[in-house]
């Protein structure tokens, strides 16, 4: 099933949001339930103080409930990823909780490092993160983002 979510923002710049349910969104119909969402959110602002702010729609491609059985499994333990951009700049682009450190050798918190991936064992299940990420991820401006650094965060580590 699908969603769309609309944020507004009040005279005190407090968020309220809203949300509807959807079809499930493919990518024959995505352009037309975009348009049915844009004229939701024109049809509210006809009804509210203050216009729509922001507004998503959006397809949840997987949930499944996942039995967990690791003690060390924690949203805590994390893996902090830092892009670089097309001109260089460099800056933490995401967390991914739950981090795997088994992953990690030789006494160090990279699991990439200026690029590179710097582990063995896990090689291939890292190297295949970072293509996965450099595939979808762009910067605001709609540019393409390389994996720099994937290091160890948190509370537990």
């Amino acid at each position: 099933m699908g969603s769309a979510q609309f944020t507004w923002y009040d005279y005190d710049s407090e968020r309220g949001g809203s949300s509807i349910n959807t079809v499930d969104l493919t990518g024959a119909n995505f352009d037309a339930q975009a348009g049915f969402v844009t004229a939701l959110r024109s049809a509210m602002n006809g009804i509210t103080l203050v216009s729509v702010s922001k507004a998503t729609i959006s397809d949840v491609n997987w949930n499944n409930a996942v039995p967990v059985s690791d003690p060390q499994a924690q949203r805590e333990i994390k893996w902090v990823v830092i892009v670089s951009d097309i001109n260089g700049n460099k800056y933490r682009a995401m967390e991914i909780p739950i981090a795997n450190l088994d992953l990690l050798e030789n006494n160090s918190k990279y699991i990439v490092k200026q690029g590179i991936v710097t582990v063995t064992t896990g090689a291939a299940a890292v190297q295949a993160f970072v293509d996965a990420f450099e595939d979808v991820a762009v910067d605001r401006f709609g540019n393409a983002l390389a994996v720099w650094d994937v290091y160890q965060a948190g509370r537990n580590t």
